[in-house]
């Protein structure tokens, strides 16, 4: 089987990483950003600096094609994936306990 470098371990990455692994090739992931990844979604949104993913705190969107892959590929991961987003998700809406005026549009 191959050597296989894959740089970055965001979602694409980590994605490739583990399907060629498990496909049975030496797999060596590169990553820019120093600190390990923290234990819990929840810790890694609100503290794990990404110096190297400047999107980090962005909300994103999986195109559908990319989550049929996952679920066929990967189907123990989707539940990661699905915590990751929710977090984003609910973390990017304004708290609609804050009185933010008049409607004027």
């Amino acid at each position: 089987m191959s050597k296989i470098i894959v740089l970055g371990s965001g979602i694409c990455g980590s994605a490739a990483a583990l399907m060629l692994r498990r496909d049975g090739h030496e797999v060596t992931v590169l990553e820019r950003d120093p600190e390990p990844a923290p234990g819990s979604v929840e810790d890694a949104w609100e503290n794990w600096v990404r110096d190297g993913v400047t999107q980090f705190h962005q909300p994103h969107f999986l195109q559908s094609r990319g989550r049929i892959i996952l679920e066929e590929e990967l189907p123990d991961i989707v539940p990661a994936v699905e915590a990751c987003r929710r977090i984003a998700v609910r973390s990017a809406r304004p708290d609609a306990s804050v009185d933010r005026g008049p409607d004027t549009t």
